[in-house]
């Protein structure tokens, strides 16, 4: 009778046949969110770079599987994603970054023949009074700078110093070689970055870009020859390193920076974790 009327559904009478998943009239009944977005990971692993791949992978462990991995995947809809967004208290950045590996997840399942639509198509993500008084912009007196660096170490103020005076990113500024740098010119040409444990070219064409260098920042570099150009490589190094991560007994020695020891060599000179030398320069 069913199949006469075009109503049969192979998987509500076999649901524990292989073929259920491919032959079931409503798909999106059958495949859980666990299996999508595992299977979109899977998709993705080879064509990211190690360190997005293990983000993603992250938020997809600790975020949507944890919440909905067992749902059936036509459970997730656009209201339940709304009800996701509203009971968030991070930043909409924060939040577009969490739902990135779901939008994609959800858009292969459709075109995969899994979901009929996209629940997230439409979804908006406003945050209310999202720029408040603790995200006013918030630059460093002269005063307060040198406060600050007066307080480090002299190759970590080095550092300090020609980072807040050029804005360059975390990973750029630990990559710096010493090929990299013009004195005579006032200049250095920016053409990798250091990401976890490897060394990257920039994403785009506009990351490749030669710097003019203000006094400040030519000043730190000059301080800077004498501890690091005849080693011939990275122009700033930790003079805390130590060479096993986590050890506390082995004696510390010039090493290389990592994002995380950078940002806690600034901390501790007395500064708050949301006010970097990468924020706005001293005025």
């Amino acid at each position: 009778h069913e199949i006469a009327l075009g109503q049969f559904d192979y998987a509500q009478h076999f649901p524990t046949s292989p073929r259920a998943k491919k032959l079931a009239r409503n798909r999106g009944a059958v495949h859980t969110m666990r299996q999508i977005l595992n299977t979109w990971l899977d998709s993705v692993e080879s064509t990211l770079e190690l360190e997005t791949f293990a983000d993603y992978a992250a938020d997809v462990r600790n975020i949507w599987i944890a919440l909905y991995g067992d749902w059936a995947a036509d459970q997730f809809t656009s209201t339940v994603a709304r009800k996701w967004v509203a009971d968030q208290t991070c930043s909409r950045k924060r939040i577009l970054n969490k739902l990135t590996p779901l939008r994609q997840a959800m858009r292969m399942a459709v075109v995969d023949g899994i979901l009929a639509e996209d629940p997230l198509a439409k979804l908006q993500v406003v945050r209310p009074d999202e720029a408040g008084e603790d995200d006013d912009i918030d630059p460093f007196s002269p005063a307060e700078f040198a406060a600050v660096t007066g307080a480090l170490e002299p190759q970590t103020a080095n550092a300090a110093t020609f980072w807040a005076w050029t804005g360059l990113r975390e990973g750029e500024l630990i990559a710096l070689s010493w090929s990299d740098v013009d004195i005579d010119a006032g200049a250095i040409r920016i053409s990798k970055a250091v990401r976890g444990n490897r060394i990257k070219a920039p994403k785009t064409r506009q990351g490749r870009r030669t710097i003019r260098l203000l006094p400040p920042a030519l000043d730190a570099l000059r301080r800077q020859r004498e501890h690091t150009q005849l080693i011939g490589q990275r122009v700033f190094q930790n003079p805390s390193w130590r060479p096993r991560a986590g050890s506390r007994w082995a004696e510390p020695k010039p090493g290389p920076w990592t994002e995380k020891s950078l940002r806690n060599a600034w901390r501790a000179g007395g500064c708050r974790p949301s006010r970097s030398p990468s924020s706005p320069t001293p005025s």
